[in-house]
């Protein structure tokens, strides 16, 4: 599909994607429309099961993170086929469930972390969702903590988000019902509550960047024609 440059809403939107780019934002990590829409609600409510199954499929609560259990290995080698964990002999790939010699493996996120609100505390296991916490993939945070972590700044930023407020999006069904009892959760993904709150407000301004125009009908009492006006309407 191709669109005008020219057309009003595509500059509007190619100056929002130059903002993002500028400040180093991967804009495939921006809250998603499912993280938008999922029902609200506390960490009680999920552990407690207080809601049914059958009407709410996702979900999403806020809460601080209170500690990262495993912050110095967030991820592991996982076998491109399976995706177990893969155990490494004499250097060669070895992995549980194939049986082959030496197989594939790829840096997969695995990332656990205690998180807690005003009256609960739970743990959160992050996969692949840890990419929107951390801004990039498995392959690209290896490469960065090579030689030292510290100077890393996707290793800084994980160890920064204690004690900030996340939004997390969680999957309910009766297959989570022993994780629930046992206070632990996968999130599908994560955003940071006061990200959400601007990224919400650039939307709003990517929507008013635009001119809005409506068509005025006016007679004129010359003759019966009718002549219309537009009206342009200014940003507040």
């Amino acid at each position: 599909m191709l669109i005008n440059p020219a057309f009003e809403k595509a500059i509007a939107l190619q100056k929002w994607h130059d903002r993002k780019k500028a400040q180093h934002k991967d804009i495939t990590v921006l809250p998603s429309l499912l993280i938008k829409n999922a029902k609200q609600v506390k960490i009680v409510d999920i552990i407690d099961a207080s809601f049914d199954d059958k009407e709410v499929k996702y979900c999403r609560f806020n809460a601080k993170i209170k500690d990262i259990l495993n912050k110095d290995d967030p991820w592991y080698s996982s076998c491109k086929r399976f995706y177990k964990k893969v155990d490494f002999i004499n250097n060669i790939a070895k992995c549980p469930r194939c049986r082959i010699e030496k197989v594939d493996y790829e840096e997969r996120y695995l990332l656990k972390l205690e998180v807690f609100d005003k009256k609960e505390h739970c743990y959160v296991t992050l996969f692949e969702a840890t990419r929107y916490l951390l801004g990039c993939d498995a392959k690209t945070y290896t490469e960065s903590i090579s030689p030292k972590k510290e100077e890393s700044t996707f290793y800084r930023k994980l160890v920064l988000s204690k004690e900030k407020e996340y939004t997390f999006l969680v999957k309910i069904d009766a297959r989570n019902e022993g994780d629930r009892a046992g206070r632990r959760l996968i999130a599908e993904e994560i955003q940071e509550v006061e990200e959400a709150i601007a990224i919400n407000i650039e939307d709003e301004d990517i929507e008013l960047e635009s001119p809005i125009r409506k068509t005025k009908h006016i007679e004129d009492d010359t003759d019966d024609k009718i002549t219309y006006k537009r009206v342009k309407i200014e940003k507040n």
